[in-house]
C-alpha cells in the first residue's frame, strides 16, 4: 500500500503532541483522521488549518518568484524549476482541499458558515461578516 493510500488516525488531535503531528502530517500532503473527546477541539483544530492557508499561499508565491528568477538566471535549469513550480502549485492545491474540509468541520460543529472569511480578528469591523449558526 502507497503512503498516499494511507490515512493516519490522530487521538488527542485538538491539543497538545496531537495537534502538531496532525499539522505536520498535512504539510506532507497526507490524509489525517483527527479524533478529539471533544467537538470544540476539533472546531478549533480547524480553525488553525485555515489560518495556516494564508501561510501556504505565501510559500507558494515566494518559490515562484525564486523559481522564475532562477530560469532566467540559468536557462539550463528550465526543467528542474519547471518541474518546482508544479510542485508547489500541487502542495497549494492540498492545502486548499485541507481548508475545505476545515471549513465544513466549523460548520458541522459551530453552525458557522467561515467561508471566505479565514481569519475575521484581522478584518475591520466593516469588513467583517458576523458568523451566526443557521439552526436558532
Amino acid at each position: 500500500m502507497s503512503e498516499q493510500q494511507r490515512v493516519a488516525i490522530v487521538t488527542g488531535a485538538a491539543g497538545g503532541i496531537g495537534r502538531e503531528l496532525v499539522m505536520g502530517l498535512l504539510g506532507k500532503g497526507l490524509k489525517v483522521a483527527a479524533v478529539d473527546r471533544t467537538t470544540q477541539g476539533l472546531a478549533e483544530l480547524a480553525q488553525a488549518v485555515l489560518e495556516m492557508d494564508n501561510v501556504v499561499d505565501r510559500m507558494r508565491d515566494e518559490a515562484f518568484i525564486m523559481l522564475v528568477k532562477t530560469m532566467n538566471n540559468r536557462p539550463e535549469a528550465t526543467r528542474q524549476a519547471l518541474d518546482a513550480l508544479l510542485i508547489a502549485r500541487n502542495l497549494e492545491r492540498v492545502a486548499d482541499h485541507a481548508t475545505n474540509i476545515a471549513e465544513d468541520v466549523i460548520f458541522w460543529v459551530r453552525g458557522a458558515d467561515v467561508r471566505h472569511n479565514v481569519n475575521p480578528a484581522t478584518e475591520t469591523k466593516s469588513d467583517q461578516r458576523e458568523m451566526k449558526p443557521l439552526r436558532p
